[in-house]
Protein backbone atom coordinates (compact mmCIF):
# COMPACT_ATOMS: atom_id res chain seq x y z
CA UNK A 1 0.00 0.00 0.00
CA UNK A 2 1.24 3.56 -0.46
CA UNK A 3 1.41 6.50 1.76
CA UNK A 4 -1.35 9.04 0.92
CA UNK A 5 0.39 12.76 2.04
CA UNK A 6 -1.85 15.81 3.00
CA UNK A 7 0.25 19.45 2.33
CA UNK A 8 -1.09 22.65 3.57
CA UNK A 9 0.16 24.29 1.05
CA UNK A 10 3.09 24.18 -1.93
CA UNK A 11 5.44 26.14 -4.17
CA UNK A 12 5.52 25.13 -7.76
CA UNK A 13 6.70 26.00 -11.57
CA UNK A 14 5.06 25.67 -14.26
CA UNK A 15 6.81 25.14 -17.82
CA UNK A 16 6.05 25.01 -21.46
CA UNK A 17 7.37 25.04 -24.68
CA UNK A 18 6.84 26.65 -27.71
CA UNK A 19 4.27 25.06 -30.29
CA UNK A 20 6.98 24.44 -32.68
CA UNK A 21 9.69 22.48 -30.16
CA UNK A 22 9.87 18.82 -31.09
CA UNK A 23 12.41 17.62 -28.82
CA UNK A 24 10.51 15.73 -26.43
CA UNK A 25 13.16 13.11 -25.36
CA UNK A 26 14.02 13.55 -21.67
CA UNK A 27 17.53 13.81 -20.89
CA UNK A 28 19.74 10.73 -19.68
CA UNK A 29 20.89 10.68 -16.42
CA UNK A 30 23.63 8.78 -15.48
CA UNK A 31 25.49 8.86 -12.12
CA UNK A 32 24.68 11.48 -8.90
CA UNK A 33 26.37 12.15 -5.77
CA UNK A 34 25.80 14.38 -2.62
CA UNK A 35 29.08 14.84 -0.48
CA UNK A 36 28.68 16.74 3.03
CA UNK A 37 31.99 18.91 4.04
CA UNK A 38 31.07 19.95 7.47
CA UNK A 39 28.21 22.35 6.73
CA UNK A 40 28.35 22.60 2.72
CA UNK A 41 26.07 19.81 0.64
CA UNK A 42 27.82 19.75 -2.49
CA UNK A 43 25.69 17.63 -5.57
CA UNK A 44 27.24 16.26 -9.02
CA UNK A 45 24.98 15.20 -11.91
CA UNK A 46 26.04 13.46 -14.90
CA UNK A 47 23.27 14.07 -17.26
CA UNK A 48 23.46 14.58 -21.26
CA UNK A 49 20.99 15.10 -23.76
CA UNK A 50 22.58 14.85 -27.13
CA UNK A 51 19.47 16.62 -29.22
CA UNK A 52 19.63 19.85 -27.10
CA UNK A 53 21.95 19.65 -24.35
CA UNK A 54 21.33 20.44 -20.78
CA UNK A 55 20.66 23.98 -19.54
CA UNK A 56 19.75 23.48 -16.03
CA UNK A 57 19.92 21.03 -13.40
CA UNK A 58 17.64 20.89 -10.29
CA UNK A 59 18.49 19.06 -7.22
CA UNK A 60 15.41 18.64 -4.51
CA UNK A 61 16.39 17.16 -1.00
CA UNK A 62 15.15 17.30 2.41
CA UNK A 63 17.73 17.21 5.50
CA UNK A 64 17.70 14.81 8.24
CA UNK A 65 14.78 15.95 10.51
CA UNK A 66 13.52 18.15 8.22
CA UNK A 67 9.90 17.98 6.91
CA UNK A 68 10.15 20.41 4.40
CA UNK A 69 12.31 19.81 0.66
CA UNK A 70 15.14 22.03 -0.04
CA UNK A 71 16.05 22.90 -3.77
CA UNK A 72 19.53 23.22 -5.16
CA UNK A 73 20.28 24.55 -8.61
CA UNK A 74 23.21 23.38 -10.30
CA UNK A 75 23.26 25.30 -13.90
CA UNK A 76 23.73 23.85 -17.25
CA UNK A 77 26.00 20.47 -17.84
CA UNK A 78 29.83 21.54 -18.63
CA UNK A 79 31.59 19.92 -21.41
CA UNK A 80 32.06 16.51 -19.65
CA UNK A 81 28.57 16.64 -19.07
CA UNK A 82 28.42 17.21 -15.10
CA UNK A 83 27.14 19.41 -13.29
CA UNK A 84 27.88 20.82 -9.91
CA UNK A 85 26.68 22.84 -7.17
CA UNK A 86 26.09 23.24 -3.31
Amino acid sequence: MGVLRRYNSMQLEVYSTPFEETDFIAPQIFRTSATLTGNVLEFEVEVADETSGVERVVILYRGQGQRSWSRAELGAADIDDLARGV
